[in-house]
């Protein structure tokens, strides 16, 4: 309806913008559930029962990622803003990993791919519930979550048959560059979404 189409304008950019967040977001967040153990295991040598120990507790440190996107959104109200800082924050600690890795530091490693399943899993919130329960009023909250799901196993996808195929190719600190990456670009498409939406909001302010 017409009604329906005026409530939908100024939603378009973010939900399209939140779509891509939920590709890059489940391709890292799946991609260390799914790989850090072996990658663990190649790399330091590590026994087998840390590595079955690491797949139970990463998705165990992801649920602090939901307190965190809960925390954040009172200070952060736009979901693309808050996606983005945590972006931002994966990034750093994907970093530190592309250093760590190659010297032997496993403590700080480990602690990094728990703090980036941490965050991850905070975007994976604002996206699959924060917004489409805050915008039930403009779009229909069940399609919306729906999409935005799909695109979520899109990028779980990804990262069970992308991720292992690109590290047969260039070794781990390829498929870490590639998210450090994608991380990355997801926090500068917020930005420049951020930038050109208060610009815009100055600019209808200044109309009579």
């Amino acid at each position: 309806s017409e009604e329906r189409k005026g409530k939908l304008t100024g939603l378009w950019i973010p939900i399209l913008l939140l779509a891509f967040f939920a590709v890059v977001d489940n391709l890292t967040k799946d991609g260390l559930t799914t790989w850090v153990p072996m990658i663990l295991k190649e790399t330091y040598g590590l026994p087998d029962y840390v590595s079955i120990l690491l797949t139970m507790l990463l998705p165990i440190l992801a649920i602090f990622g939901t307190t965190v996107a809960v925390g954040l959104r009172r200070k952060i109200k736009d979901f693309v803003t808050l996606s983005a800082f945590l972006f931002v924050c994966s990034a750093f600690f994907i970093s530190v990993v592309i250093l760590c890795l190659p010297s032997g530091i496993y403590a700080i490693t480990l602690g990094s791919f728990g703090i980036i399943s941490c965050l991850m899993s905070g975007v994976n919130n604002v996206i699959t519930s924060m917004a489409p329960l805050y915008w039930k009023e403009r779009v229909n909250s069940g399609m919306l979550a729906g999409v935005l799901n799909g695109c979520c196993y899109l990028g779980s996808t990804l990262s069970a048959y992308g991720l292992g195929a690109i590290a047969d190719v260039g070794g781990w600190n390829s498929v870490f560059y590639l998210l450090f990456g994608l991380c990355v670009l997801s926090a500068l498409l917020g930005v420049v979404y951020i930038t050109t939406k208060r610009a815009k909001d100055k600019k209808m302010k200044r109309k009579p």
